[in-house]
Formats: structure tokens, sequence, C-alpha cells
């Protein structure tokens, strides 16, 4: 009897546990969609104290996604200490930017940014409707020394 009674607790408690532990609770929801376009042959080059990136969509499904913006991914290494080639790219600024980013299959964008000493590397998503991103672009560098560009 003692023993039917202690299995009985410790059931409710392990019970009890995994309804506590088991992760967030909610209506179940489908994965979001991503969208196929992407931005290829991604350029930076500084204009005054902004980033200006450019580069090409290419868009299969003419119409179906409408382009809400961009999110623009970067990140600024030293001169002295560039990250290994094919090593990934601990980004660190996310910025969105809202608006037409492209027109006629042709990307471009323009960021606020000042030009500070170092290798600067970004990389984009384009933005649908509902925040759904797109693939992410190939990554793009510029290097600032002694405020000259390259």
């Amino acid at each position: 009897m003692r023993l039917r009674k202690e299995s009985t607790v410790l059931t409710s408690l392990f019970l009890l546990l995994c309804l506590i532990c088991c992760g967030t609770k909610g209506p179940p929801t489908l994965p979001g969609q991503e969208m196929p376009l992407r931005v290829s042959q991604l350029k930076a080059q500084w204009e005054n104290n902004r980033v200006v990136l450019t580069g090409r969509v290419f868009q299969k499904d003419q119409g179906k996604w409408e382009i809400q913006g961009c999110r623009v991914f970067h990140v600024r290494y030293p001169l002295n200490s560039p990250p290994c080639e094919g090593c990934p790219l601990g980004y660190d600024d996310l910025r969105e930017i809202r608006g037409p980013v492209i027109s006629g299959g042709i990307f471009r964008c323009e960021i606020p940014l000042k030009p500070e000493k170092g290798i600067h590397f970004f990389q984009v998503r384009l933005m649908g409707s509902g925040g759904v991103s797109g693939p992410a672009s190939d990554s793009t560098k510029v290097l600032v020394d002694n405020n000259n560009t390259e």
C-alpha cells in the first residue's frame, strides 16, 4: 500500500515537472516562409558619411514578392587583425532599411555610417511583407585606412 502511494506521488511530481518545464505554450504555427529573392554581386563604397550598397536581384516569380526594404549586417575588424579567409564573420550591427531598394532588378541601399579605420564587411537580406526575409547575400568588404577608402 505504501509503495503504491509513493509511486502515485512520484508520478504526479514527474507529470507536474513535465508540464512546467517543456517549453513555450501557445497555439501551433507554421514556420515562416523564406522569400527566394537574393542580392547577388553585392558591392559597397563610401560616399561622404554613408555606405552605398549595390547589387543585382534575380526574380523568378515576377510580382509574387513585394519588397519592403532590407536588413543590412555590418562588422568592422582592425586592419592589423583581419578574419581568416572563409572564417565566419561575427556581424554585430543590424540595420533595417524600409522603403524601395530595388529598381529594375538593381539593388541600391544607402546607410549613414562614418568611415572608421578598419576592414568593414557587409551582407544584406531583402525583406518582404510580414517581416519575411530572403537568403543572405555574399559578403562584401571595404578597407578604410586614414580616411582613404578602397
